[in-house]
């Protein structure tokens, strides 16, 4: 517990220094305005998608083909290693609805 209130100590200290000294405004202009967007975005539609998946309103790729290989009898594994190019998993639905 020590070390992890060390370490928030010693960052807190750092962005001081870094604030007091002018270099965090220096950073901050250095970044594309564009890119500040994109990196918002970004991280917000992670954390939907992360919310998503927790309240199984959307599924991972990972999980459809092992429930498609439960359901339907098919090979997990062949499955799996199918779900990671798209074309293909389009393909491998397509068997498995045929059987």
């Amino acid at each position: 517990m020590a070390t992890g209130l060390a370490a928030v100590f010693c960052s807190g200290a750092l962005f001081f220094l870094i604030s007091v000294f002018r270099i965090r405004q220096y950073v901050i202009d250095a970044i594309p305005q564009n890119l500040k967007l994109a990196v918002s975005a970004g991280v917000g539609l992670f954390l939907a998608i992360i919310a998503l998946e927790e309240s199984k309103v959307i599924v991972s790729a990972l999980a459809a083909c092992w429930a498609r290989a439960v359901l339907f009898g098919g090979n997990a594994t062949r499955t799996r290693m199918a779900a990671t190019i798209p074309s293909r998993i389009i393909r491998t639905t397509k068997s498995i609805g045929r059987r």
